[in-house]
């Protein structure tokens, strides 16, 4: 099985070709840079991949902003764009937004950010109604301190209990924002087995296959193409 990291936050193109290489090297098959939507509009071809020796770099866009209007307006403009569309949700109003967002593909929750857990059992219906996959982010835990380390823990266990339970689309990832962030596949499998979830879905790619299939031009509804 071949395995993608869908969250690599890296945007600076010398840090995404140190970045790819490692990757490649750690044993991803590709991946997908989140790339804010200034730098992501430089892009001419975005959903195409770039290789970097055997690292198929594909290229996404990356909101921060928690106001829903402005998540919605994004993420339908850039939506026939983008392979992968994600929202940064630094608050559990904009996280709640992001999930009623059909458009959005992955939301990466800001599991520090509160002593509660942001994610609760109307979010995750809403993932799941949406096909909007959580992010459980590793590298938010590697890079928190001690008690905040424990406050994402509990935060991400609660969460994933809740997509378990609602069979709710989810990806792993370690958020790197450079390529001493990353790590490799099956360390992110162990940190989704401790979370109680089958890693192999967060971590397969599916998600950017099946936009690869949007983009075409080709593509009418899941398990549905034009023939030419």
């Amino acid at each position: 099985m071949w395995h993608y990291d869908q969250c690599i936050r890296v945007a600076d193109e010398n840090s995404i070709q140190q970045a790819a290489d490692c990757a490649g090297k750690l044993g991803w098959k590709g991946g997908c840079f989140l790339l804010p939507q200034e730098r992501f509009e430089q892009l001419k071809e975005p959903a195409l991949a770039k290789l970097y020796g055997n690292f198929a770099a594909y290229f996404g866009l990356e909101i921060t902003t928690d106001r829903p209007a402005q998540i919605r307006k994004l993420a339908s403009t850039y939506r026939k764009e983008a392979l992968v569309i994600a929202a940064v949700c630094q608050t559990s109003e904009g996280l709640r937004a992001a999930l009623e967002t059909a458009e959005l593909d992955i939301v990466l929750p800001q599991w520090v950010a509160e002593a509660r857990p942001q994610l609760d059992h109307v979010m995750a219906a809403f993932a799941k109604k949406n096909n909007v996959a959580v992010c459980l982010s590793f590298g938010q835990l590697l890079h928190s301190s001690r008690l905040s380390r424990i406050t994402a823990m509990r935060s991400m266990l609660q969460a994933a209990r809740l997509l378990r339970k609602c069979k709710a689309p989810f990806v792993l990832s370690a958020e790197a924002r450079s390529a001493f962030d990353l790590r490799a596949p099956y360390d992110l499998m162990a940190f989704g087995r401790q979370l109680g979830l089958r890693p192999e879905p967060g971590l397969d790619g599916a998600l950017m296959a099946e936009n690869r299939k949007r983009l075409s031009g080709a593509w009418v509804m899941p398990g549905v193409e034009m023939v030419k």
